[in-house]
């Protein structure tokens, strides 16, 4: 692992700070249950406190009617939310963790989410070290924990109560061993199965970010085959990562398949029997017409990837999903004038694998959506790590080109100065800062006006 300097200890600490306090104030502010999907996640929480066992997903866990009357009406006292229960199948790791939270504080939905907020702290620590770990600067580092952090989507989902944040965090955690284990000529054991248990709490926390294994997979096949690994010292590193990630899955699936019966060890099939009524892709397809089906379906998406809170009643002005075009589009530009340095092979397994990872969880969006219309930005989030680091490189590029035009205008001796170039080298973190400002923004203006 690379030594890590104090700055970025400081800069981290002053990004963990902030992130603090704006996440804090959307637990706060954020009316109750206009979070995706909360009441059924309050309501799997409240189940194991009372029962002490994971809940089982049935017939009546979902009303698609009922549903969209609570909602469209926002959550009003006379209408009990105790019967959405259509998460049960998810797995139980975060609900655990939130137990003692719910039991201490007679239910509070405020502590709950509190909860997951410094879960979400705990993602943009790792994630900054992982970006350290894998771009060796600390300016480009915290930029790319700052766009993981500030995309208002994002801060809105970490403060809500939902298992997205252990199941980021957990990704984050076995993306920065998988960069670590890349880097070892010899990867210790202890490397190996600390992969394996990050990937098993995985296993134990949310599906959707199951998509690492396959990551992990390739990277290992690549590592095998530019390192001319002998079988057996192949079979041997993928042993000691799978092997403890399997038992532990084990313990999750095996229940499920007791419990929904046949091979529906991940509950999804019988979860998929249960919310009968929900949109299909088939039906908006015909409906609609191909073409412009897809065109909503990309709009919406795009949208909801950047912000469109509580149950994605309320987007931001049009205008501003066109400055945040504007500003990937410039970003990923400056990957193209960006020096060309030669990396290592460690360091192109390193974005292959981060690369493949953004790649899953598209691919795996576009499977939901091949059933269900969930046109939800959201369920990128797995990719959002590697799609900030590709940000956060062009927005480097730009700062190098600049750099290289405006010196020519200074002052010889100005060239030289330690805090002229160091003062450059974070210029990347001016579009994170604009997400910052932009999540505030959308708390006062929109989530606390239309909530």
């Amino acid at each position: 692992m690379k030594a890590i300097p104090r700055s970025f200890w400081f800069a981290c600490t002053v990004l963990l700070l902030l992130f603090l306090a704006i996440a804090s104030q959307y637990a706060r502010l954020t009316p109750a249950w206009q979070v995706p999907d909360e009441p059924a996640h309050y309501n799997y929480v409240r189940q194991l406190a009372e029962a002490g066992l994971p809940p089982i997903i049935e017939n009546g866990d979902w009303d698609q009617d009922y549903l969209s009357k609570v909602v469209s009406e926002k959550f009003p006292s006379d209408l009990p939310l105790s019967e959405i229960e259509y998460e049960d199948h998810q797995p139980p790791l975060y609900y655990y963790l939130q137990t003692p939270l719910y039991q201490t504080s007679n239910g509070n939905l405020g502590l709950l989410r509190l909860g997951s907020v410094l879960l979400g702290m705990c993602l943009i620590a790792v994630s900054a070290v992982a970006a350290y770990q894998l771009l060796g600067s600390v300016a480009l580092a915290i930029s790319t924990a700052a766009i993981v952090a500030f995309v208002p989507q994002h801060i809105a989902m970490l403060s809500g109560l939902n298992n997205d944040s252990l199941a980021e965090l957990l990704l984050a955690v076995g993306v920065l061993l998988v960069l670590q284990y890349n880097q070892q000529a010899r990867p210790t054991r202890f490397t190996l199965l600390g992969i394996g248990l990050a990937l098993g709490l995985i296993f134990l926390t949310k599906s959707t970010v199951y998509l690492l294994a396959g990551s992990v997979s390739l990277l290992l096949w690549q590592k095998a085959r530019h390192e001319h690994l002998s079988t057996r010292q192949w079979i041997t590193e993928a042993s000691w990562i799978f092997l403890p990630a399997l038992l532990l899955g084990l313990i999750w699936w095996s229940r499920n398949a007791m419990v929904y019966g046949g091979s529906d060890f991940l509950g999804l099939q019988a979860h998929n029997r249960v919310v009968v009524g929900q949109p299909l892709t088939a039906d908006g397809w015909a409906e609609k017409g191909g073409w412009a089906f897809a065109l909503g379906a990309a709009q919406t998406t795009w949208q909801s990837f950047w912000g469109q809170f509580g149950w994605m009643a309320v987007p931001m002005p049009t205008r501003i999903y066109q400055l945040l075009g504007g500003w990937v589009i410039v970003l990923m530009c400056g990957l193209y004038v960006r020096p060309q340095t030669r990396r290592s092979p460690a360091q192109q397994r390193s974005f292959w694998f981060l690369l493949s990872l953004a790649g899953l969880a598209v691919l795996q969006f576009l499977y939901y959506n091949l059933t269900f219309i969930q046109h939800q930005g959201r369920y990128l989030y797995p990719g959002l790590l590697p799609f900030a680091v590709l940000l956060t490189l062009g927005a480097d590029g730009w700062a190098r080109w600049l750099w290289q035009k405006a010196s020519r205008w200074f002052p010889a001796e100005w060239r030289t100065h330690d805090w002229l170039v160091q003062i450059w080298q974070w210029l990347p973190v001016l579009f994170p800062l604009y997400l910052a400002l932009l999540s505030v923004w959308a708390l006062v203006k929109w989530i606390q006006v239309y909530l």
